[in-house]
């Protein structure tokens, strides 16, 4: 038995069973097509664990808006943004080599409080 993921959103009344999303595969990611999804939107995402049957609505991870908690659904959003970093992407393999220079910072925080 495998866990299964399905979305949900207004445009489909948030029935769960009508968009199961498909696995690609080990790299961890599903996916899955919500017909008539609309900006400004909430949309989420139920998974059902595998061994226990214990089910669970999830935000997307990489949304970039959020209903606010409790709430648990991610707000479809467009960006309008233009983006002018045509130059930096043609440098970046360069830049992020495994050879180029790194900084790494490191913070404890609460160390040494009383």
């Amino acid at each position: 038995m495998r866990s299964v993921f399905r979305s949900s959103a207004l445009s489909n009344d948030w029935n769960p069973r009508a968009n199961p999303l498909e696995s690609r595969g080990a790299s961890g990611i599903w996916e899955g097509f919500v017909a008539g999804v609309q900006r400004e939107r909430p949309t989420s995402t139920t998974s059902k664990a595998r061994n226990d049957g214990y089910k669970v609505d999830k935000t997307d991870p990489f949304a970039f808006m959020n209903e606010t908690p409790p709430h648990t659904a991610s707000i479809v959003w467009i960006s309008d943004y233009e983006w002018n970093d045509g130059d930096w992407m043609k440098d970046r393999a360069r830049r992020n080599s495994i050879e180029a220079p790194m900084s790494i910072y490191e913070i404890h925080l609460g160390r040494g409080a009383a």
